[in-house]
C-alpha cells in the first residue's frame, strides 16, 4: 500500500479479511483497505468497510482504529464536499485526542505517585531500624561502662555516635520528603490539569500541548532531584522557569516575572540544593499577588558577591504586614526550606531576610526576600 501497489494491496487485504480468525484482526483489515479504497479513489467502497470497522471496534475501543478510521472518513467528506458530514467527524476526533491527553496524563500521575509511595516506604522502614540500633546501642553503652568502664566504655561511644550520624541523615532525607509532598501538592497538580482542559475546549490545542510538556517536564524534575542533595545550578533555573510557566497558567497570566543571573555565574559548574528557592516564589505569587489590582511583577536575581551566591526576590504585592499577623499563614514549604537552609550550611544562626518595599510616603508597595544559597563549586 505505501509503496502505491494498490491493486496487489486490496487483493491482500481482501484475503486477509476472509481469514480472520479474531475481532482484532478483521479491524485491523477493514482499517487498511478502506485506506487503499480511499487512495484508489473509490470513496464508496472505502465509506463502507471502515464504517464497518469502525462498528466493530466500539467493543474493542481500540483508540489507535478509531483515529485512522475517522482521519481517513474526514480527508474523504471533504474531499468530496460532505462538509457536514466531515465536521462530525472532526467532533469525534476531537473527542478522541482529548480522551488521549487525559489518559496519558493520569498514566504519568499515577507512575509518579508509585514511584514517590516507594520511596517514601523505604526511607520509614530505614528509619524504624535505625531508631531501633540507637536505642540498643545506648543500652549497651550503660552496661559496657559498668562492667568494663575504661576499655568497652570508650568503644561503644564512639559506635553510638556513628548511629546518631546515620540517622540525622536518614532524618534531612526525610524532611527533604516532606518538602517534595508539599510542592507536589494535589490542588496544583488538579488545578494544572484543568487549566489544560480548559485550553483543549477552547480549541487552543498548541497552548494545551505546551503546557502540559512544561507540567509534566517539571513533575519529573522535582521527583528525579527529590533524590539528590545538590544539582547544577543550570537545572535549578530551569526547574524555575518551568514552575513559573505553569503558575502564570493557574493564574491566567496575572503577572509577569523575570530572572537575571549574574555574568560571572558558571551555571554547569555550580551546584546548589534542588527547589530552595520554590517556596519563596510560590509565596510572592500566592500571597504577595493576592489581592492586587494592577498587573503583578515578580523580579527573580542570582548574584555573586564575595565568592557567596545570594538569590532575592521582589514583588509588587501587598507586603508582609498580613501574614506577620496570623501566623498560620506561612508557608509550611517555607519553613521547611529555612531548616534545609540552615542544616546545609551548619549555621544556627541562618538568616532568610524579609523586607517591604516603601514608597517616598513610607507606603508598601512590595516585598523582597533575599538569603545566601550554600553551594558547591565543581570544575
Amino acid at each position: 500500500m505505501y509503496a502505491n501497489h494498490l491493486d496487489e494491496a486490496e487483493k491482500k487485504l481482501v484475503k486477509a479479511n476472509s481469514m480472520s480468525e479474531s475481532e482484532t484482526s478483521r479491524i485491523f483489515t477493514l482499517i487498511n483497505l478502506g485506506e487503499v479504497y480511499f487512495k484508489k479513489k473509490d470513496y464508496g467502497k472505502a465509506e463502507k468497510v471502515l464504517k464497518e470497522g469502525l462498528r466493530l471496534n466500539q467493543l474493542l475501543k481500540k483508540t489507535e482504529y478509531d483515529k485512522q478510521g475517522y482521519e481517513l472518513l474526514d480527508k474523504m467528506y471533504k474531499e468530496t464536499g460532505r462538509y457536514k458530514e466531515a465536521l462530525a467527524i472532526y467532533e469525534k476526533l476531537i473527542s478522541i485526542n482529548d480522551e488521549t491527553l487525559k489518559l496519558q496524563v493520569k498514566d504519568e500521575l499515577k507512575q509518579q505517585e508509585l514511584k514517590y509511595g516507594y520511596e517514601k516506604k523505604v526511607l520509614n522502614l530505614e528509619l524504624v531500624n535505625e531508631r531501633k540500633n540507637t536505642t540498643k546501642n545506648t543500652q549497651l553503652i550503660v552496661l559496657g561502662s559498668l562492667l568494663f568502664l575504661l576499655l568497652t566504655g570508650g568503644y561503644f561511644y564512639y559506635k553510638n555516635s556513628k548511629q546518631k550520624q546515620k540517622l540525622s541523615r536518614y532524618e534531612k532525607k526525610e524532611l527533604k520528603q516532606k518538602l517534595l509532598l508539599t510542592q507536589m501538592n494535589p490542588h496544583f497538580i488538579f488545578n494544572s490539569i484543568d487549566n489544560i482542559q480548559s485550553l483543549i475546549y477552547n480549541k487552543q490545542e498548541d497552548e494545551a500541548v505546551s503546557y502540559l510538556t512544561k507540567f509534566s517536564k517539571l513533575t519529573r524534575q522535582i521527583l528525579e532531584n527529590s533524590n539528590e542533595n545538590y544539582i547544577t545550578l543550570e537545572e535549578e533555573l530551569e526547574m524555575m522557569d518551568n514552575y513559573l510557566n505553569i503558575q502564570q497558567l493557574l493564574y491566567n497570566n496575572k503577572f509577569e516575572f523575570t530572572i537575571t543571573v549574574d555574568e560571572t555565574l558558571e551555571l554547569e559548574n555550580m551546584l546548589v540544593p534542588p527547589m530552595i528557592t520554590q517556596p519563596f516564589i510560590e509565596n510572592a505569587v500566592k500571597h504577595g499577588l493576592k489581592n492586587i489590582l494592577q498587573k503583578g511583577q515578580i523580579a527573580i536575581s542570582y548574584t555573586l558577591e564575595t565568592d557567596k551566591l545570594f538569590f532575592t526576590i521582589q514583588d509588587n504585592g501587598e507586603g508582609f504586614q498580613e501574614i506577620e499577623k496570623d501566623s498560620t499563614k506561612k508557608s509550611m514549604a517555607m519553613k521547611i526550606t529555612k531548616e534545609r537552609l540552615k542544616s546545609i550550611s551548619n549555621k544556627s544562626d541562618f538568616e532568610v531576610h524579609l523586607n517591604n518595599i516603601l514608597d517616598d510616603n513610607k507606603k508598601v508597595i512590595g516585598a523582597k526576600v533575599f538569603f545566601e544559597i550554600p553551594y558547591i563549586y565543581e570544575k
